[in-house]
């Protein structure tokens, strides 16, 4: 199913969503969401994922994680730079190496343990993947962990593979309209 969403051409932001269905009818996490770095790469910010109430969904629309701060502590943005997943199974064991914002962001999303994996695409981080199981309580293990990386991967080339099919559509629009002056200018009718 997830070979079949990304084969479409779609947009990325379509793309995404058609993922987190396929995630979350086939996957067993009671949440999950995606976060994408910013063109510019300076932030890191919600596009798309199931199993958070109306008020957690506009939390995570308001919320920007900064990529561009070498403070930054967060576990998201750690995962980011230094491309490496996370297994966090409490997250009180590692709330001193967190920075405020980020207890804080856990604490209104209510996430107390979680995965979280890089998504990397041509050797760049581009986003970050993340699960966790707040209202059934399943632990998660290596194995939940080893998944999320498989489906990153294929998630960033997806991401990345619609992004330059956006980029190709927009150069093909801007050359028929380039076109269409030209003629314009020259014909004596116009």
């Amino acid at each position: 199913e997830i070979g079949q969403a990304i084969s479409g051409q779609n947009s990325g932001q379509d793309l995404l969503e058609r993922i987190t269905r396929i995630f979350q009818k086939r996957l067993a996490y009671d949440r999950c969401m995606i976060l994408l770095a910013d063109k510019d790469r300076k932030h890191l910010r919600f596009r798309a994922g199931y199993g958070y109430t109306d008020r957690q969904l506009k939390f995570l629309n308001r919320t920007a994680f900064h990529l561009d701060r070498p403070e930054a502590r967060g576990v998201f943005v750690i995962s980011f730079h230094e491309q490496q997943p996370f297994l966090v199974n409490d997250i009180t064991e590692i709330k001193n190496d967190l920075s405020l914002k980020s207890l804080s962001f856990a604490n209104k999303l209510g996430s107390q343990a979680f995965v979280c994996c890089p998504i990397i695409a041509d050797g760049e981080s581009i986003g970050i993947l993340a699960v966790d199981n707040l209202q059934s309580k399943k632990a998660l293990v290596q194995t939940d962990m080893s998944l999320l990386i498989g489906l990153a991967s294929v998630l960033g080339i997806s991401i990345r593979n619609a992004d330059l099919l956006e980029a190709r559509q927009e150069q093909f629009r801007s050359i028929l309209q380039a076109l269409a002056a030209s003629i314009d200018a020259r014909d004596p009718l116009t």
